[in-house]
């Protein structure tokens, strides 16, 4: 009986080894601000700006330092998790940021904090992914998974002993980061004038072709029908979260963890024979836990403190 329902369930197949991670990507950044456009279209909302091209000036940058700490720290950490990447590293500093500000009404608007959390984020997530491919051989994403293909091309084995063995290979690698952030600056600095011309398009020219793009990125993942479904579907929800200021990144960060929470769950009660004391005997794990529900709790003091202005 169970059987033949699955058979006549065509989804099930498809859903097998899980929700895939760049359909709801696709669907809760790309789509719901597609959507978010098409109705501010449809209002007659839309307004165009002169792009200036000018550099933002020393006074900018200062003020804008602690947002980019928060964004590098936060990207670090997201690096290091395996499988989570820059776009929700890069999300995550955004709604962080905007939690954090003194103006949040002004987030969506070009503020330059918007800006700097979420780049300083998407740049640190690079280190931070180089942390347990050299300490421990396991990539952090998918450039690091072809780093670590090219090590074992060469015969090297990625590791603590690497370090030793080959010094010259990783600290060179790590100068290779420097001299890559001076390159990628040169070439904004550079092309700031062009790359800006890309907001003065109409979005009504725009809105369609980046929806059409985004639906051959969502069927290219797996040449699947079903991906742009379910691009479509996680579009929607986004859509509707954004409307009514949910943020869309932990809905990201839950796919991308949620296996991984299961399977170090399941592992931590085998090795406690059942015990969910094993959470709060080890001092590390009541550490983290104290943190969580410290950071919890300032945040529903802080919106019933606001609530009460």
């Amino acid at each position: 009986m169970i059987g033949c329902a699955f058979q006549t369930w065509p989804v099930s197949m498809n859903l097998f080894e899980g929700i895939p991670l760049i359909p709801v990507l696709i669907g809760l950044f790309a789509i719901s601000e597609v959507l978010m456009t098409m109705e501010e279209i449809g209002e007659g909302s839309v307004t165009y700006q002169k792009i200036s091209g000018a550099l933002p000036t020393i006074k900018e940058y200062l003020s804008t330092h602690m947002a980019m700490l928060r964004g590098t720290v936060i990207g670090f950490l997201i690096g290091i998790v395996p499988g989570a990447g820059k776009a929700v590293a890069s999300f995550i500093a955004y709604s962080e940021e905007k939690r954090a500000s003194k103006h949040p009404e002004l987030f969506g608007t070009g503020i330059l904090e918007g800006v700097a959390a979420p780049e300083a984020a998407n740049n640190a997530v690079v280190s931070g992914a180089l942390v347990p491919l050299l300490a421990l051989g396991i990539p952090g994403s998918a450039a690091a998974a072809i780093l670590i293909g090219a090590f074992t091309i060469q015969g090297l084995q990625p590791g603590p002993l690497l370090f030793v063995k080959e010094p010259d290979l990783v600290y060179g690698l790590f100068a290779s980061l420097l001299v890559g952030n001076i390159v990628m600056l040169a070439m904004g600095l550079m092309g700031t004038q062009l790359w800006a011309k890309v907001v003065t398009v109409p979005k009504n020219i725009l809105t369609p072709i980046v929806l059409a793009m985004v639906i051959f990125a969502a069927y290219a993942e797996s040449n699947n029908l079903f991906t742009v479904w379910l691009a479509l579907l996680f579009g929607i929800i986004g859509y509707i979260m954004r409307k009514y200021d949910f943020p869309v990144a932990p809905v990201v960060l839950a796919v991308v963890l949620g296996e991984m929470i299961e399977t170090s769950f399941r592992r931590a009660l085998i090795i406690s024979d059942g015990s969910l004391a094993i959470f709060i005997s080890r001092p590390i794990a009541s550490i983290i836990l104290l943190i969580s529900v410290i950071s919890i709790g300032y945040q529903f003091f802080r919106g019933m403190k606001k609530a009460g202005r």
